[in-house]
């Protein structure tokens, strides 16, 4: 089964971002663009999975539908 890369968006408390990019990279992210308030990042469904449960500085993590 081939594995697609979608794109979300992690917010987080202002200051935290590079942190919180860091974070996503070690979950598995493929490409993380650091923006105020959070970080935009791609990966396959498993690792906004992984970013949902195991982060401990995103406060919500949203897909974007396009």
């Amino acid at each position: 089964m081939k594995k697609y890369n979608y794109e979300y968006f992690a917010s987080c408390p202002s200051g935290l971002e590079e942190i919180l990019a860091k974070e996503l990279a070690d979950l598995g992210t493929t490409t993380t663009v650091i923006v105020r308030g959070g970080v935009q990042f791609e990966g396959a469904h498993e690792v906004a999975l992984k970013a949902i449960l195991h982060s401990r500085l995103a406060s919500l993590v949203f897909k974007y539908l396009f």
